[in-house]
């Protein structure tokens, strides 16, 4: 089914009950979606209501551009860390967010300033 037939089909549910509470017990969702679809042609983005509403399921079809996605990783040029972690290199940085901060933040991550060693210092 199309979103067009759709919206068809809940306003003429709509026409047929006169309440928009029937018409979302009837199609399986919420009253406030049901009068969104049939009104204002609100496309669902959830798959629960599109499989309920009998609409296609979107496709998604990743394409690289330039460079390559690593496995695991969710962005072009991203590497993996000393740690294991993917990260994405902006500039110079050479770690996980993870690994730049002072080893007692990554451990317990409540260091206070005057604990900090001034290398931490520098770092943080």
């Amino acid at each position: 089914m199309e979103l067009g037939d759709l919206v068809r089909a809940l306003r003429k549910t709509h026409q047929e009950t006169g309440s928009w509470r029937q018409v979302a017990k009837e199609w399986g969702v919420s009253k406030g979606m049901a009068y969104r679809i049939a009104m204002q042609g609100y496309d669902p983005k959830s798959p629960e209501i599109r499989r309920q509403l009998k609409l296609p399921l979107p496709s998604v079809q990743v394409i690289s551009v330039q460079g390559f996605i690593p496995d695991g990783a969710q962005a072009l040029e991203a590497r993996r860390c000393a740690c294991g972690a993917w990260f994405i290199p902006n500039g110079t940085r050479k770690r996980c967010y993870n690994c730049l901060l002072p080893k007692a933040q990554r451990d317990n991550g409540n260091m206070k300033r005057d604990e900090m060693t001034e290398t931490d210092r520098d770092r943080a």
